[in-house]
């Protein structure tokens, strides 16, 4: 199938999510098929026309857990459980390992969206009944899958990201005129000591790395998993392949002390105004930025992420991003739960039912207050 061809709701153009390429997704269900204990089996779901051409796409995973898709469900399991119903399996539409809003719904170019993707949420809901799983979430919506989905009926859980969002920056100091006194002097003050500390920054592309250097990437990345106490999931083997499928879309800034690359960090520029990464680094404790020196200016249309401090969690929330409340939403169809009983048959499975409900909808209500 031509796999570029499938578009999102947002624009016209040819798909351009990097993580809802083919090539993502062809490399991490790789790494998933050796190790199956991370727990992501790939069902997706495909609609054909009357030629028999494909006409939309789901991607969608059987999950045995929740670890790696940021689903934050972690009450939902008991709930199930003291109502009398397994929560495992469930159905996931998300990037593996990669809570970045996208697109979800995917549909043929030259196609009518407001047809197709309705189909493609009923055919999954009713996938969610055949199969037996405890819920369908489709997490991480792009705003018109989520409008879509909305109006198809699905409960919508919504979460809070934090977005930095290039606004035609003429320069860094246009960017600080923004800040307050003190956030300037923050800024400028952390600056001096990237400057000052002799950190060379380079900024390379997916398709100019060699081997050699993803392996000491692929080191911090273990690292950094390892310092906080988490998985790392993707192996040396999967950066290699993605990083020469993406190619210019992959952005990688390292800090050099010397020789040696004390800290990293990739981005895949998913549009000209968004971008999505993460960070690893070798200082146990520093708090030597590694995202770039200078983002803002010459780069302004590549949408790089202005540089933060690797050694606090969340620094970065001071740079004035964008709670973004659309970002992490998830779609639940209430009435598979309520299917899981005849309500006709025993009125205490049905209050069981009911109860199940009640608590995803109390975890709908605690995430939005948030």
């Amino acid at each position: 199938m031509d796999w570029a061809a499938l578009q999102s709701g947002a624009t016209d153009n040819p798909l351009r999510d990097p993580f809802c390429s083919r090539a993502f997704l062809a490399a991490a269900e790789r790494v998933f098929a050796s190790d199956p204990q991370l727990g992501w089996q790939a069902r997706h779901l495909c609609l054909s026309d009357a030629e028999g051409m494909v006409a939309a796409l789901l991607p969608k995973y059987i999950r045995t857990h929740s670890f790696g898709d940021f689903s934050r469900d972690w009450g939902w399991p008991d709930a199930w459980e003291r109502s009398g119903l397994p929560y495992y399996p469930k159905l996931v539409s998300g990037m593996p390992f990669t809570p970045s809003p996208g697109p979800r719904l995917l549909v043929r170019s030259g196609l009518p969206r407001e047809e197709w993707a309705p189909l493609l949420i009923a055919a999954a809901v009713a996938e969610t009944e055949h199969l037996g799983a405890s819920n369908w979430q489709c997490l991480f919506a792009d705003e018109p899958d989520a409008k879509a989905l909305t109006e198809a009926g699905l409960l919508m859980r919504r979460g809070v990201q934090f977005h930095w969002r290039n606004r035609d920056y003429r320069s860094f100091d246009n960017f600080l005129a923004g800040f307050t006194a003190e956030k300037r002097k923050k800024l400028k003050r952390e600056r001096r000591a990237i400057a000052e500390s002799g950190l060379q920054i380079e900024t390379l592309h997916g398709d100019q790395i060699s081997a050699e250097l993803w392996q000491d990437i692929h080191r911090q990345y273990r690292n950094t998993f390892a310092r906080y106490g988490n998985y790392p999931a993707f192996p040396l083997e999967f950066f290699l392949e993605v990083g020469a499928a993406h190619g210019q879309q992959l952005v990688v800034f390292l800090a050099r002390e010397n020789d040696r690359i004390m800290a990293s960090a990739s981005e895949e520029v998913v549009s000209e105004r968004r971008a999505g990464g993460d960070a690893e680094h070798d200082a146990p404790g520093g708090a030597l930025g590694g995202e770039g020196a200078d983002p803002v200016g010459p780069r302004v249309d590549r949408a790089l992420i202005v540089p933060r401090g690797l050694g606090e969690r969340d620094q970065h929330k001071r740079l004035d991003p964008d709670p973004d409340l659309e970002a992490g939403r998830h779609a639940v169809p209430e009435a598979h739960v309520r299917r899981h009983v005849d309500v006709g048959r025993e009125r205490g499975r049905r209050e069981r039912a009911d109860g199940v409900v009640r608590a995803f909808a109390d975890g709908v209500e605690r995430a939005a207050a948030r």
